[in-house]
């Protein structure tokens, strides 16, 4: 496990995070429990936090790049400016979560829950959020160059959101706002586009364009 608890003689439980490989000690806290705790601009790179519950819980600023974070409960907690590229948040709890500019570049967020989550201007390049709940959440700005097959995008803000390359087969975005956002070469077989919106709030269909060289997809009224 990666947290570790050990009682003193006051009775006192101290909780340990360790590296998921060398096991080294990472940072230590005086509670025994992780819901809620506060961390800022800590090195956590490689922490095993995997199915604990961080409910509510700060890590801005933090340097938290490949973290295994799967199955862990992560509703409400605080990731801004922290980065956590390379980490496997797969079938975690991040609902109502602030990742706004976090670096989340080749993440593993496979069946997700981030519903109403705040990915303001976060860097998802290379990422795969196939299967993940992005009902509502918040995607302005962000740089989305990644996988989302059948992703759940309904009432989605992705406005001004880079998309170029994305892979959005079978994805629902039903209601999702795409004023201005950047979706050349998209990949939309199957994806779901009822009352979507583009630029001046008007719905849009999709379309294939294909040449000898190669094949993209763009939208239209």
């Amino acid at each position: 496990m990666a947290v570790t608890p050990s009682f003193y003689v006051k009775g006192l439980c101290m909780i340990q995070l360790k590296h998921r490989v060398t096991g080294a000690v990472l940072i230590r806290f005086d509670r025994d429990s992780l819901t809620n705790i506060s961390v800022r601009g800590e090195k956590l790179a490689g922490c095993d936090l995997s199915g604990q519950d961080l409910k509510g819980a700060t890590f801005s600023y933090c340097d938290m790049r490949n973290v295994d974070l799967s199955g862990a409960n992560l509703s409400d907690a605080n990731f801004r400016h922290s980065d956590l590229a390379g980490a496997n948040l797969d079938g975690a709890n991040l609902r109502n979560a602030n990742l706004s500019d976090a670096d989340l570049v080749g993440c593993s967020l496979k069946g997700a829950d981030l519903t109403e989550a705040d990915l303001t201007q976060a860097r998802l390049t290379g990422a795969d959020l196939s299967e993940c709940n992005l009902t509502s959440a918040n995607l302005e700005k962000a740089d989305v160059r990644a996988t989302l097959r059948r992703a759940i995008l309904v009432q989605a803000n992705l406005r001004r959101a880079n998309l170029m390359g994305a892979v959005l087969i079978g994805a629902n975005l039903q209601n999702a706002n795409l004023t201005g956002a950047n979706t050349a070469e998209i990949q939309l077989l199957g994806a779901n586009l009822d009352g979507a919106r583009q630029a001046d709030g008007r719905p849009f269909g999709e379309i294939a364009s294909r040449d000898s060289k190669k094949r993209w997809w763009r939208f239209w009224e």
